[in-house]
């Protein structure tokens, strides 16, 4: 037989309604209650009603605020088409799902963003956070009133526990040291190309890298760090103005979506061919590179999969009220010419 809400709250002393409350994650329980019945309910092996849970769901026909970081980003594109990908198979559940992009890496637009989806009555929030003092405190008092924040894409350090879907970026770090050393000559003086440091994965793949050199690979030796701009005219100044200054580069990992602007600086300076260049993600220069051989591997960080895999996830706990893991890894993937997608 089916183990009841009924039998649970007998055992735990409670009401019917507080162990519906527990259960369905609607707050207003105090916390020893709570891990009460949480316990009982898993020592019963109890399990929802689906079925009964989905009908419900459609009924209240929820709605899931997306908020992004940037505008006008192929790696966003690419995540976004993830989203809307879940969103259509989720669609005779009830579900919507509403997408803002932040103005670039804007703290008080960011900020907006939340309260404008909060005034949208969205039952669950997914986003990319921009890694500031004031959107990591909004994260956490949300965390705090119970309601669920889903971060993706790129992380932070939260007061609370919080959900995280992406990648590893400080073992993509690691990774792209290793890729360096199996491609070098000797000693290398390597250079990395990256989008500004407001953002804690930026930061984390760099220190990755860093530390796996010297652990591991120290005949490579930093050279430098490039953070460049969103513009691709400014890209362009940016990396020609840096490469001139550091003209011992042997090595550059371009951890970045690769633009226009940073492939005509290093074509300029004839080093496409010159230097080992790594990259990340797979928009058509990176591609165009791996073809023609001046780009040895990107690391992938599968964007489509990282928007997919949020909503599922988002629903799922819309649904049941359960979370089975509190970080959900996507295995980012190295790419080189001949595994590349087509």
């Amino acid at each position: 037989m089916p183990v009841t809400i009924n039998q649970i709250a007998e055992l735990a002393g409670v009401s019917k309604g507080t162990v519906d409350r527990v259960l369905n994650n609607r707050g207003n329980v105090s916390k020893d209650i709570e891990a009460r019945v949480r316990q009982i309910a898993k020592e019963l092996n109890y399990k929802p009603n689906l079925m009964a849970k989905s009908l419900a769901l459609r009924k209240k026909a929820p709605k899931i605020g997306v908020v992004f970081h940037v505008k006008n980003n192929f790696f966003i594109e690419q995540v976004k088409l993830g989203v809307q990908a879940a969103t259509e198979e989720l669609v005779d559940y009830g579900i919507t799902v509403i997408s803002y992009y932040s103005r670039n890496f804007d703290v008080d637009d960011q900020l907006a963003l939340i309260d404008r989806l909060l005034e949208e009555g969205v039952s669950a929030l997914a986003i990319t956070p921009i890694n500031e003092q004031p959107v990591i405190d909004r994260i956490d008092e949300l965390i705090d009133q119970k309601f669920p924040v889903f971060c993706f894409i790129n992380d932070i350090k939260t007061r609370n526990p919080h959900i995280f879907i992406g990648i590893d970026a400080y073992q993509t770090g690691g990774i792209t040291a290793g890729l360096f050393h199996m491609i070098s000559s000797g000693e290398e003086k390597l250079a990395i190309v990256s989008p500004g440091m407001k953002m804690l994965g930026h930061v984390q793949r760099i220190e990755g890298l860093k530390d796996t050199l010297k652990k591991w690979y120290p005949k490579i030796t930093m050279a430098g760090v490039c953070e460049i701009p969103l513009n691709d005219i400014e890209i362009y100044k940016t990396v020609k103005y840096f490469f001139q200054e550091h003209q011992e580069i042997t090595s550059l990992w371009y951890a970045t979506s690769l633009s226009n602007g940073g492939i005509v600086a290093l074509k300029e300076l004839n080093l496409l061919y010159k230097i080992k260049i790594i990259c990340i993600d797979l928009q058509n220069f990176t591609r165009e590179g791996l073809e023609e051989g001046y780009i040895y591997a990107t690391i992938n960080q599968k964007p489509y999969k990282q928007g997919y895999e949020t909503i599922k996830m988002i629903f799922n706990y819309l649904l049941t009220g359960e979370l089975t893991e509190f970080t959900h890894t996507i295995e980012s993937e190295i790419v080189i010419r001949e595994n590349m997608p087509r």
